[in-house]
């Protein structure tokens, strides 16, 4: 499930920066428009100011009328009357002389300005304060002199307005924000309430296929031992045999009435292990490795094995029965694996909070395929040989098992043609582990 939580704040993170981006824009938008609205006001301002002034001026000197500052003041102030304009501040200079302003503003307007000879035209935004400007600079070339005519707009109110819009852009974004995550998230926990009840449907489906997988494993592995017994009990009924293969076919029922109870029992066992409640208890690590060497020794000896045995002191923490059975199922299945004269070793240590158990062979070794299945029960790499061994598959499943349940850790390494090492990792008693 934590896959879908990613997914959920990958899509929230994805949604905020979608809203964002639109918030900027918007908001950009709007300001350029309001912006450029104001410019062209001042730029507009400006030319008819400018035109005024040089028509009146031309028209004093038509009329020899003497220019200088004190009736270009006159003409200015009589100008930015008529045009009833009083957002904007006029101011015509010739620097650094400032000749006219219309109105008296806290801002230095009087800065030199570097024109290009092809450009009359100079526009400034500036702050002063809390407040912002645009200022439009028009430069005039009247009777010889030069003249700067600037064009004052406070523009504080646009900000003011992009400011207040952002403040709703954002109270509504996060109002459509909190929605929609209420409601992708009630949407997302509806798909994983979907999706666990689709993987419980999944589980359940694999767990009776295995069960029928399970079921025809055991009945095909009971039916090949009886059917010896009722070949050879008919053919004892019903023929007249001699003494010689009376023996044999006795023979014959009794080791398959042998292997039929082997399988029980370990079916017994396996089903006693998945459901019954363990009893841990402490257990000395030599004296179970004893009964262990008793139960196999004799097999070992037949196949004329050599079993090489190297164990440290040491004391466990669980169910002896159930250890021992692991045990003697490993090294069982080890036996199968090696040829007459093969080797086998049984190596026991110390380490820290676990201790440590290696069965080694030299045997015909596993692939990835065959270690990834060898706990499956009924699963044989070799039918035939497990089959002649009186195997019925279900060792390493009753050793799975067992680890499981006792917390103990099952490493399998091997190799094909080269043999197998698995490591047991078994848990110790806590006095022991304070003891270290």
């Amino acid at each position: 499930m934590k896959n879908y939580y990613r997914i959920y704040g990958i899509l929230m993170l994805l949604i905020t920066g979608i809203f964002v981006l639109f918030e900027v824009s918007a908001l950009s938008f709007s300001f350029n428009m309001a912006f450029n609205r104001e410019l062209e006001n001042v730029q507009n301002a400006n030319i008819q100011f400018s035109n005024a002034l040089s028509t009146s001026i031309e028209m004093l000197e038509a009329e020899s009328i003497v220019d200088n500052s004190v009736v270009l003041n006159y003409v200015s102030d009589n100008i930015y009357k008529s045009m009833n304009n009083h957002a904007v501040t006029y101011i015509v200079s010739n620097y650094p002389d400032t000749l006219y302003t219309s109105r008296l503003i806290d801002i230095n307007t009087n800065r030199k300005v570097d024109y290009s000879s092809e450009d009359n035209w100079y526009i400034e935004h500036f702050k002063t304060g809390e407040k912002h400007y645009i200022q439009v600079t028009n430069r005039l070339e009247i009777s010889g002199d030069t003249l700067y005519v600037k064009t004052v707009m406070d523009i504080a109110e646009i900000y003011s307005e992009r400011d207040a819009q952002v403040s709703g852009y954002r109270i509504v974004i996060f109002a459509i924000f909190i929605l929609f995550a209420v409601g992708l998230y009630l949407l997302i926990k509806g798909f994983e309430k979907n999706i666990r009840i689709a993987e419980r449907l999944t589980q359940i489906e694999l767990a009776s296929r295995r069960q029928e997988e399970f079921s025809a494993s055991f009945a095909h592995e009971c039916r090949t031992p009886l059917t010896s017994i009722i070949g050879y009990s008919d053919m004892l009924r019903s023929t007249d045999l001699s003494e010689e293969e009376q023996k044999e076919s006795a023979e014959y029922i009794f080791s398959e009435g042998k292997r039929l109870e082997r399988l029980t029992k370990q079916m017994m066992l396996l089903s006693n292990i998945r459901d019954e409640k363990i009893t841990k208890e402490s257990i000395d690590v030599k004296k179970l490795l004893n009964k262990v060497l008793k139960s196999v020794e004799r097999k070992m000896e037949e196949n004329k094995i050599v079993f090489n045995i190297s164990v440290e002191e040491g004391t466990l923490i669980g169910a002896e029965d159930l250890y021992q059975s692991m045990l003697i199922n490993i090294l069982d299945n080890a036996r199968k694996a090696v040829s007459q004269n093969g080797e086998i070793s049984l190596i026991g240590k110390n380490n820290f909070e676990v201790y440590e158990i290696a069965i080694v062979d030299n045997g015909c070794g596993m692939n990835e395929e065959t270690i990834e299945k060898m706990t499956q029960p009924f699963y044989m790499a070799d039918k035939a040989r497990t089959r002649k061994e009186g195997g019925a598959g279900l060792g390493m499943a009753i050793v799975n098992q067992i680890a499981k349940r006792s917390n103990v850790k099952m490493q399998v390494k091997s190799t094909l043609g080269h043999g197998t090492r698995i490591i047991l990792k078994i848990p110790r008693t806590k006095e022991e582990n304070n003891e270290k």
